[in-house]
């Protein structure tokens, strides 16, 4: 089928999917090796299907991790393309944590999923949304595991850790769950005795991700615990521009080594396989320059890639369907391509 008709089927699963009941959804837990700790994985197929292709989903940066809505209802969608669908739970990814070993943690659950499940003698394609998806792809050249994969699509993703930083904090009122998640991670490389501080900012991350409002909200209980250095940093995290953009700064200088490290952008020139990059136009979580720049990087390279800018999804959520009408074409063409490689 070509591609732009492929596409539109992935397209309309977003609202309708026929045979949905006939889809069945296995857990099964993948056992503790020298290699990686257990991991949960859940998969995807049509009763009495016997798919010739795979493939691996990864859930984005949440802790409802493969369990979040949003990742099943993707995981159905893919399904009803035809496909068996690996969704395995990466800890690190669940837990919010930005360190070179959650990449390296990523590389040995995709390996041992290719190695369990014998994906290297099928047709098995990646699908990353997120800050997973620039994770996936780095693990991926780190590794030299693409090899593995026929077709890559990376959906609203980084891919220069060190340009993603100052976008995150800038974006603060808009959408402060990249900005926590920023500061939980980094608030120790440069306050000390942070423990506290580390706390308030993982549960605010998860007060936004979760919608926990009210007295739901686990952020202004930990808030009264604080001692007073702590609670004037996070006020004036929550209500200075200025305070915020001098940790970012700060977080830059300390953790340069490691944040190119962390950056797709920088490892990108060995990719053996065909990358799809997908972006909602004005995301306020992770720019859509990110994409861009790694396809004219690619196209530098000559390699294979397609890009999507599109006003139809935001940051991880479809958009009004009238927002975005004159971008089904091109979203219906890069996903099709995508699918048709694998």
């Amino acid at each position: 089928m070509i591609s732009p008709l492929v596409g539109l089927k992935f397209l309309s699963g977003f609202y309708f999917i026929q045979g949905e009941s006939k889809i069945i959804e296995e857990e099964v837990f993948i056992g503790q090796s020298s290699r990686v700790p257990g991991f949960r994985l859940k998969s995807y197929q049509f009763q009495k299907s016997h798919p010739e292709s795979t493939i691996i989903l990864l859930h984005g940066m949440n802790s409802l991790g493969i369990d979040d809505p949003r990742i099943f209802k993707l995981a159905k969608i893919i399904t009803y393309m035809g496909y068996r669908v690996l969704v395995p739970e990466v800890q690190d990814i669940k837990n919010l944590i930005i360190r070179e070993q959650s990449i390296t943690s990523l590389e040995s659950v995709l390996r041992t999923l290719i190695e369990s499940y014998r994906l290297e003698e099928k047709h098995l394609g990646l699908f990353g949304v997120s800050f997973s998806g620039g994770m996936g792809l780095l693990s991926l050249c780190q590794s030299g595991l693409d090899s593995s994969f026929q077709s890559i699509l990376a959906l609203g993703s980084y891919s220069n850790f060190e340009t993603t930083i100052p976008y995150v904090v800038e974006n603060f009122d808009s959408d402060n769950y990249g900005t926590f998640i920023l500061f939980y991670n980094f608030i120790e490389n440069i306050v000390k005795n942070s423990d506290f501080l580390k706390s308030i900012f993982y549960e605010a991350a998860l007060d936004n991700a979760l919608y926990r409002k009210g007295e739901n909200a686990i952020a202004p209980k930990i808030f009264e615990k604080l001692n007073e250095r702590d609670r004037d940093i996070y006020n004036k995290v929550l209500y200075q521009k200025d305070f915020r953009f001098f940790l970012q700064n700060e977080i830059s200088v300390k953790s340069r080594s490691l944040i190119r490290n962390l950056s797709p952008i920088n490892k990108i020139d060995s990719l053996k396989v065909p990358l799809f990059l997908v972006h909602g136009k004005s995301d306020k979580v992770i720019s859509e320059t990110e994409s861009i720049n790694l396809a004219l990087k690619l196209e530098k390279l000559n390699k294979e890639v397609k890009l999507e800018i599109t006003e139809l999804l935001s940051h991880g959520d479809t958009r009004t369907a009238w927002m975005g009408l004159k971008d089904v074409p091109g979203l219906s063409n890069i996903f099709g391509s995508f699918f048709n490689k694998i």
